[in-house]
């Protein structure tokens, strides 16, 4: 069974609500932010295996935070998975540079593998 952290960055909370289940019976220990600000504050205390991103969120997108990962030197230790329906992120996204890339919606067990191959 999987295991490791996982911060979850997405303003929806349904979504929030079904990757925090989806992943907690896993195995993994989950911490969620509402966006990226919320997330700088997680990581105050919380360093996760893996962050799942999404890119369109009010305060700080996902693009924004990631650039202060990557000033921060985090960047290139933690794995990024951008979680995104934005039409047009596919730019957002090859600016991130993250380490995998899922559209909403999604497959759960696709979405799950991935996850586990960047945790592991």
């Amino acid at each position: 069974m999987p295991s490791g952290r996982v911060l979850v960055v997405d303003d929806d909370a349904g979504i929030q609500e079904l990757l925090a289940l989806a992943l907690t019976s896993e195995g993994y220990e989950v911490l969620v932010a509402r966006d990226g600000l919320d997330a700088l504050e997680k990581l105050e205390g919380f360093i996760p295996d893996v962050i799942i991103l999404d890119l369109m969120m009010p305060r700080m997108d996902g693009l924004a935070f990631g650039e202060v990962l990557r000033e921060r030197g985090l960047r290139g230790r933690i794995p990024i998975l951008v979680l995104s329906a934005a039409a047009g992120g596919h730019d957002t996204v090859a600016q991130l540079k993250p380490e995998a890339y899922v559209d909403k919606p999604f497959s759960l067990p696709d979405f799950l593998q991935k996850v586990a191959q960047l945790a592991a």
